[in-house]
C-alpha cells in the first residue's frame, strides 16, 4: 500500500456507515494492468489516496463479506 496524490481518479463506488459518516470512494475500474486500486476519502476528493495491490483489495473486501 502506498498513498499518492489523485484529484483525478475515476470513482467507481461509494461506501458509507448507515449513520452518514466515514465514506469512502473506491476506483475499482482502473486498467486490468495498473493491478492496483486506489481508495480515498470522499469528503476530500483531492486528497491522497491509498493504493491497494488488487489481490490484497480483493481480500480486504472477501474478509468484510464473510
Amino acid at each position: 500500500m502506498f498513498a499518492l496524490p489523485c484529484p483525478a481518479l475515476p470513482c467507481a463506488g461509494q461506501g458509507s456507515n448507515p449513520g452518514g459518516g466515514a465514506c469512502l470512494e473506491v476506483a475499482d475500474n482502473l486498467p486490468a494492468d495498473l493491478s492496483v486500486v486506489p481508495v480515498r476519502d470522499s469528503r476530500n476528493p483531492h486528497g491522497h489516496a491509498l493504493v491497494f495491490p488488487v489481490d490484497a483489495w480483493a481480500a480486504f473486501v472477501t474478509t468484510l463479506r464473510n
